[in-house]
């Protein structure tokens, strides 16, 4: 019997859909980032923004967010200040559950 502390099969085949998952949408919200055209116009408007009157924290982080894609870190900045910390993280997220998952695919030595 395995010690507990080890996942059992159906848990590491949940971590590598999950993992899965998590890499996938995070390359799709890239490459919406990449080739969406730039500016909101294929957008919804803000539906704070309709409401309120005035622009939410994360107004600009979609354009921002394009800025980054393409390079322009100047103009991301300048879309949204946050933005840019957010788009690290995104890319460190998928960079770590595309090797979780990769690393998973393996059957460990026994």
């Amino acid at each position: 019997m395995p010690p507990p502390d080890l996942p059992t099969e159906a848990a590491r085949r949940r971590i590598n859909w999950q993992a899965l998952g998590f890499a996938l949408g995070g390359l799709a919200v890239v490459a919406v980032a990449l080739y969406a055209p730039r500016g909101a116009g294929w957008l919804p408007p803000c539906l704070w923004t309709a409401i309120r009157g005035h622009t939410c924290p994360f107004c600009g982080t979609t354009r921002s967010f394009q800025s980054m894609a393409h390079g322009n870190w100047r103009q991301a900045f300048l879309d949204n200040p946050v933005a840019p910390l957010l788009f690290a993280a995104l890319l460190g997220v998928i960079g770590w559950n595309t090797w979780r998952w990769v690393r998973s695919l393996r059957k460990p030595a026994r």
